[in-house]
């Protein structure tokens, strides 16, 4: 496995979040990655996730709601559904597609954030999108798989020796801050 891919998999990090933003179709409550003009699409962000009437603009927004795809299918995908503002939104993993429910009875504009699917690296000029000072993790992620199925302890701890202080300064440039939360109750 590409070292360089498990890395982008690790977190969903911040160069890999992009902006989301389509047009519905009368009629129609499931948008393919392709519907949504982002081929490359891994997960939405639920929290993020708003939707307006087209000829009204963003003053009418709403924010849509996340279902599961379960529910979403009990509730909009039996008997007869009527066509109208849509209020929630599901993911369906098989087919990496937006379940927007009711349908929409009108022109909506959907937009919100997204993380896009892993990229392999496989022309000599592509680059990783992160930091150069950060591009070294690759190699120490390699040289860690490597010692792994060639049972190569010495060169497995060289590797995690260098490649740990790497992700740490990776996950401080390119997650959310932690901090304090809200209370409980």
């Amino acid at each position: 496995r590409n070292s360089w891919t498990f890395i982008q998999g690790i977190h969903e990090w911040a160069f890999l979040r992009s902006r989301l933003s389509f047009n519905t179709v009368v009629d129609q409550a499931e948008y393919l990655p392709a519907d949504m003009s982002a081929a490359s699409i891994r997960r939405l962000d639920p929290e993020t996730l708003g939707m307006y009437l087209a000829s009204a603009g963003v003053v009418d927004e709403q924010h849509l709601v996340e279902w599961s795809e379960r529910e979403y299918e009990d509730s909009h995908e039996f008997g007869l559904q009527i066509a109208g503002r849509p209020a929630v939104f599901a993911w369906r993993q098989a087919t990496r597609s937006m379940l927007l429910g009711p349908k929409p009875g009108a022109v909506y504009t959907v937009a919100g954030w997204y993380w896009r699917q892993p990229v392999r690296l496989a022309a000599d000029s592509d680059e990783p999108a992160i930091d150069s000072s950060l591009h070294m993790i690759i190699p120490y992620r390699a040289a860690m798989m490597y010692a792994n199925r060639e049972a190569a302890q010495e060169l497995k701890m060289e590797a995690i020796e260098n490649y740990g202080p790497l992700l740490d300064q990776m996950m401080r440039l390119y997650l959310p801050e932690i901090g304090p939360g809200g209370p409980i109750a």
